[in-house]
C-alpha cells in the first residue's frame, strides 16, 4: 500500500447539507507529501490515519475523508493518535463525520477507538450515531471487506454533446441488470442532469459511477472541474439553468466531493421507493 496525504488545504467556509458546495475547495486538489493526516487504499477500503492531535489535524481529517468518499469505497476506516479523546476539537470533527454516512449508508466509517467512556461521548454528538466503532485497524477492514456492499459500476463518457444519452443508457441497462426498475424514471432524468452540467462547464471527460444498496440508487457524476457546482437563480424567461434544481428537487440527498488530483463528484442519492415523475 502506498501512503498518501492530504493538501495544505484552502477555501472559503460554504454552507452545509442541501447545498452542493459541502467542503472546502481549492484552485486544483492534489495529494503531497505526509501531512498530519494520512490516507492508505486497500482492496476497495480507505484506511485514515490521524497522526497528531492539534489543529491542522482537525482541519484535514473531514477533508480527507471527502477525497476517499469522492473515490466510491466499500468504507472507511479512521485510526486516532493515543491522545484524541482529550482534543475537543478532534473529537467534534470526529463525530462530524457521521453526516456523510447519514447520507449514503452505504459506505460506512469505522473509528478505531478502544475507550468505552469515550465512545459513548462520540456517540452522543450531532452525527456520532452514525459511525461504526472497532478494537483495531485491521478488525476493522476486515468488517468492511465482508460486510454486505454496494453493488457499483462506472462508465467513462466522452464530453460532446452525445455525453447525456450514453449516460441514461448506461443507468436504464444497470438498473434492469440489478433489477432496481423503480429507479427507470427518475433515474436517467438524474444522470442526464448532472451529465449535461459536467459537459457544458468543465472540460474534458466524465465518469458515471453507479451505486446500490438495500434498493437505494447512487448516482454520481466526476469530472474534471476544480470549482464546486453553482445552483443559479431561477429565471422564468429562460430555458435552461434548472438542471441541478430539478436533480436536487428529486434526490433523497446530494451533494459535491473535491476528487484527488483536481476535478470533483457530484451525486445524488434515490430513495428505495423511487420517485414517479407526474408529467
Amino acid at each position: 500500500m502506498t501512503p498518501i496525504a492530504p493538501p495544505a488545504w484552502s477555501g472559503r467556509t460554504l454552507p452545509s447539507e442541501r447545498s452542493w458546495a459541502d467542503s472546502s475547495w481549492s484552485a486544483r486538489v492534489t495529494l503531497g507529501s505526509q501531512h498530519e493526516v494520512t490516507a492508505y487504499q486497500h482492496l476497495g477500503v480507505w484506511l485514515v490515519e490521524v497522526l497528531q492531535s492539534g489543529p491542522d489535524a482537525v482541519a484535514a481529517l473531514d477533508l480527507t475523508v471527502q477525497l476517499a468518499l469522492a473515490e466510491c469505497p466499500l468504507g472507511l476506516v479512521c485510526a486516532l493518535p493515543p491522545d484524541a479523546a482529550a482534543d475537543e476539537p478532534l473529537v467534534t470533527a470526529l463525530a462530524g463525520l457521521g453526516r456523510h454516512v447519514a447520507r449514503w449508508r452505504a459506505t460506512p466509517v469505522v473509528v478505531v477507538w478502544a475507550d468505552d467512556a469515550g465512545w459513548a461521548e462520540v456517540a452522543a454528538r450531532p452525527g456520532g450515531r452514525h459511525l461504526q466503532r472497532s478494537s483495531s485497524l485491521l478488525h476493522a477492514w476486515s468488517q468492511l471487506r465482508t460486510g454486505g456492499a454496494q453493488r457499483t459500476a462506472v462508465l467513462a463518457v466522452t464530453g460532446n454533446a452525445l455525453a447525456a444519452r450514453a449516460a441514461r443508457a448506461f443507468l436504464t441497462r444497470t438498473c434492469l441488470d440489478w433489477q432496481v426498475p423503480q429507479h427507470l424514471e427518475a433515474g436517467p432524468l438524474v444522470v442526464s442532469e448532472l451529465v449535461t452540467n459536467a459537459v457544458q462547464h468543465t472540460d474534458g471527460d466524465v465518469d458515471v459511477q453507479l451505486a446500490e444498496h438495500d434498493g437505494r440508487l447512487r448516482v454520481a457524476v466526476r469530472d474534471r472541474g476544480d470549482e464546486p457546482p453553482v445552483t443559479p437563480a431561477v429565471d422564468p424567461h429562460s430555458l435552461s439553468g434548472r438542471g441541478l434544481r430539478i436533480v436536487q428537487t428529486l434526490a433523497a440527498t446530494s451533494g459535491a466531493l473535491p476528487a484527488a488530483g483536481g476535478g470533483k463528484v457530484v451525486w445524488a442519492v434515490l430513495d428505495a421507493a423511487g420517485v414517479r415523475i407526474v408529467r
